[in-house]
């Protein structure tokens, strides 16, 4: 499972403690360490710098792969979606949970 724009892993880190093999990206390194630091003994994911606009992943590499109100401040919506799709293998899951125009959570 892939979840780009991770920050400090909120979702990623529990993705991993209920089983889930886990990349969190994100392009702040800064944010990534936090992750690191924040991640209880026991659970293991892997933490990868990464722009949303330009995943450094292969195509159709990730079963699932997430946003949790991440992705939607990469300044480029279309490359964004554009990269989600493509590290997604044909006929796995995208997630996303973003605000929208008419409610902050959609």
């Amino acid at each position: 499972m892939l979840d780009v724009t991770a920050g400090t892993g909120n979702a990623a880190i529990r993705a991993a403690q209920a089983g889930a093999q886990v990349v969190a990206s994100d392009l702040t390194p800064e944010l990534l360490e936090a992750g690191r630091a924040l991640a209880e003994q026991g659970v293991s994911l892997e933490w990868r710098p990464a722009d949303a606009e330009a995943l450094p992943f292969g195509e159709g590499e990730f079963d699932t792969v997430m946003s949790c109100v991440g992705v939607m401040f990469a300044p480029h919506h279309q490359a964004s979606a554009d990269e989600l799709v493509r590290v997604c293998r044909p006929g796995g899951a995208i997630g996303l949970i973003s605000w929208t125009p008419a409610r902050i959570i959609g």
